[in-house]
């Protein structure tokens, strides 16, 4: 009987302190109790509160915005050196200086919305994980009491590009609708040089938006190879001045896969034809005083308008009878 009283004491002694062992590890939030419920301890591999919604960069930088421009239609520009930056403080006169460096790690986006009769509309960048960059109009809500004054917003950032990469913006439906289509009619590039002095030549194919504005055109490049050794693309967005008798002169873009890494930016000038129902292209590689047994390019395009340009479409739409 004695034996049988003292096993039931030493029981009850166990579960006494195990009892204020687990009590303890709920007060003081003992670590061999993190995975317990109702455990307030911060495990040391505790992800964030608000996840990655599918991979979205929050890395661009606002430069300036506000509700009154210059500009009075849908447009988009990028900056990617100097001489292209000045042009567009032009109608952005409180975008702030940048030093010479800058253009090194960055690009600036802008994009103007055009004419709004109210206020409450706005621009907003959208930048995903593949490097892409959405660019979308705000409208305010149905039930908002709006400032019934006309407005012309815009928004301008800097977008984290080195050596000059592509980057692939996609524009809203404001900004498609002053985006004249192009098709590329006939076209070649020839990438060489590395180590090997190794030379390729392909065929261009493929489409090219277009936005005008004063002296300013931004080309929406969609390119693809035609021949060579593999399948080539340049996707990129890059805005160019337009100078007397309709000459192009884009600074700095992309060469995208069109030249093999390492490689520096491309820079092209051209010509549009009259009433810019077409227009020609010449590419050539920026020469590099950093990359050194680097690839270069060279290459030629015509592209034709697959239909009117924004101002003849609202033209035609203001003459229709319906």
């Amino acid at each position: 009987m004695l034996s049988v009283k003292a096993v039931v004491l030493v029981l009850s002694l166990s579960f006494a302190l195990n009892g204020v062992d687990a009590c303890d590890g709920k007060k003081g939030g003992s670590v061999q109790n993190s995975n317990q419920p109702g455990n307030v301890s911060a495990p040391v591999n505790r992800q964030p509160d608000k996840p990655d919604a599918g991979g979205v960069k929050d890395d661009l930088k606002q430069l300036a915005q506000g509700q009154h421009s210059a500009i009075r239609n849908a447009f988009i520009a990028v900056a990617r050196d100097a001489e292209t930056y000045a042009a567009l403080r032009k109608v952005v006169n409180n975008l702030p200086d940048v030093d010479k460096d800058f253009f090194k790690s960055n690009l600036v986006l802008a994009a103007f919305l055009g004419e709004r009769r109210t206020g409450g509309y706005g621009v907003r960048f959208m930048r995903a994980g593949d490097g892409s960059v959405r660019v979308e109009e705000t409208t305010p809500p149905k039930d908002a009491m709006s400032a019934q004054v006309i407005t012309y917003p815009f928004s301008v950032v800097a977008v984290p590009a080195r050596n000059q990469e592509s980057v692939a913006v996609e524009p809203g439906n404001a900004w498609r609708a002053m985006t004249r289509p192009y098709q590329v009619k006939d076209g070649e590039f020839t990438m060489s040089g590395g180590i090997t002095g190794r030379s390729e030549k392909f065929g261009i194919t493929g489409n090219i938006g277009v936005m005008r504005e004063g002296n300013l055109a931004t080309f929406l490049f969609d390119l693809q190879s035609k021949g060579g050794a593999k399948q080539r693309a340049l996707k990129d967005v890059a805005t160019g001045l337009v100078q007397a008798e309709r000459r192009i002169a884009i600074s700095s873009l992309g060469a995208g896969s069109f030249v093999d890494p390492p490689a520096d930016a491309l820079r092209a000038t051209g010509l549009f034809a009259e009433t810019e129902r077409g227009f020609s292209l010449t590419f050539e590689s920026i020469p590099s005083e950093v990359i050194a047994d680097g690839f270069n390019g060279r290459g030629t395009l015509n592209a034709e308008a697959t239909a009117p340009g924004p101002v003849e479409r609202n033209r035609s739409s203001e003459d229709d009878p319906q």
